[in-house]
């Protein structure tokens, strides 16, 4: 009932995509239930719960199958259709245009973004403080306090190769760091599908920066070209990661600091804080060009790069202050 109820709001929500990645995190799921039901000899309890949540999806869909059947029929003439102008070299595709799909591509460094937000600068329209080098540059320029003031509001602080991004892909420090502990802390089990489907759903994420595996994906997997902005995939991530720190919680709750609990985030600390460190000290190599920055005059894009490469400093420094704060609080929990 919970689950018929549940997913038919989801469905009535049409976002369609969205629901697309749920699927693919249960099917990750099922196949882990399946394999541990084999293990332990309980196929026939796989089966009939399997049944049952099958009935359940059955009702959710048949509770909305008025807007889904419209939402069918409207893509046939639709981007999402394909074209009758394809070439004939190329293979052919009953979905959106595979560069199209592909657009909004993360970056495979830019998913450093989920631990240090500004690693990438920001967003395409950031905002800057009146201390920041482009507030400086400005006022040496003789531009009035409005002016200024306007300016600071939208300042193009990414540094990416996507076209345009309202922020980064962020999970935060503290999430991070209890995901990668439960590795040590939370039942293998339970670890191991989730950790696969951040796996997967990164790699999606990566879409035309790794196009050996996207490519596959984009032809074979059943709907998948339907879809725009593969960046949206991260969604897996951010659910996965979510329900593994709230895990780690719990054991840590029921458990307390046992040994393998230490080690786990002793070495958890040891990871990251190694990760911030070299982020430190690569910031001090990295340009921080961003592809827009051709457009600026070349006194506003050095500063705008003086500005990316502070924000990176910042974000790595409360990272891992969150980081090392966390970790004092569950050692004296």
């Amino acid at each position: 009932m919970l689950t018929a109820l549940g997913l038919s709001l989801q469905i009535s929500a049409t976002h369609p995509q969205i629901t697309y990645y749920l699927g693919i995190l249960l099917v990750i799921y099922g196949i882990n239930q399946l394999v541990v039901s084999i293990q332990h000899k309980q196929l026939r309890h796989f089966l009939y719960t399997s049944s049952m949540l099958l009935l359940a999806v059955i009702i959710a869909v048949t509770a909305n199958f008025g807007r889904l059947w419209n939402i069918y029929e409207y893509g046939k003439y639709s981007i999402r259709g394909g074209s009758e102008l394809a070439s004939s070299d190329n293979q052919r595709s009953t979905g959106v245009d595979k560069e199209y799909a592909f657009m909004w591509s993360l970056d495979k460094m830019e998913t450093m973004t989920l631990l240090i937000p500004s690693f990438y600068g920001g967003s395409s329209h950031g905002q800057l403080s009146e201390s920041s080098q482009v507030a400086q540059i400005l006022k040496r320029q003789n531009f009035n306090k409005q002016q200024i003031q306007s300016f600071l509001q939208y300042v193009p602080t990414y540094r990416g190769e996507q076209p345009f991004t309202e922020g980064p892909i962020y999970l935060g420090a503290i999430i991070a760091f209890l995901c990668l502990a439960s590795i040590w802390i939370v039942n293998r089990q339970q670890v191991y599908w989730l950790l696969a489907s951040i796996v997967f759903s990164i790699l999606l994420a990566w879409g035309k920066n790794f196009a050996v595996f996207n490519d596959f994906m984009y032809y074979y997997l059943p709907g998948y070209n339907k879809f725009r902005a593969v960046t949206t995939s991260i969604v897996i991530t951010q659910l996965s990661t979510v329900l593994l720190a709230c895990l780690a919680l719990q054991q840590l709750i029921k458990q307390g600091i046992t040994p393998r609990v230490r080690k786990g985030l002793y070495s958890t600390w040891c990871i990251l804080g190694t990760v911030l460190l070299i982020s430190l000290i690569v910031a001090n190599w990295i340009d921080f060009i961003a592809p827009q920055d051709k457009s600026l005059p070349m006194w506003l894009a050095q500063a705008l790069q003086a500005d990316r490469k502070r924000m990176l400093q910042y974000d790595v420094l409360r990272s891992m202050a969150f980081i090392s704060v966390a970790s004092l609080l569950i050692v004296g929990y």
